[in-house]
């Protein structure tokens, strides 16, 4: 399918349950994240590229986040930046 370039350069292949999992972290429904899931893969499909970069994908989550739920768009950036800086 895709490809996902993470930050520390890393390809690794693109997880769809990985992103529904982050989504309903970040407090987002079942039903919220699949529609979000869902958009991004469009875009991925759209975009025609083998290999994504991983910040691209996490802004199109945001936009997609913010079309459904502003607040759960803040949310999401706040979790995904604390698992970030967990990483490190």
């Amino acid at each position: 399918m895709f490809k996902v370039q993470l930050a520390n350069g890393e390809i690794t292949d693109y997880d769809t349950k990985r992103l529904m999992v982050s989504l309903i972290r970040a407090l987002a429904t079942p039903d919220q994240a699949l529609k979000v899931t869902m958009s991004v893969e469009s875009w991925l499909v759209a975009k025609n590229s083998e290999i994504v970069n991983s910040s691209e994908i996490r802004a199109k989550v945001v936009e997609e986040l913010n079309n459904v739920d502003p607040e759960l768009a803040h949310a999401y950036e706040i979790c995904r930046k604390s698992q970030e800086s967990g990483q490190k």
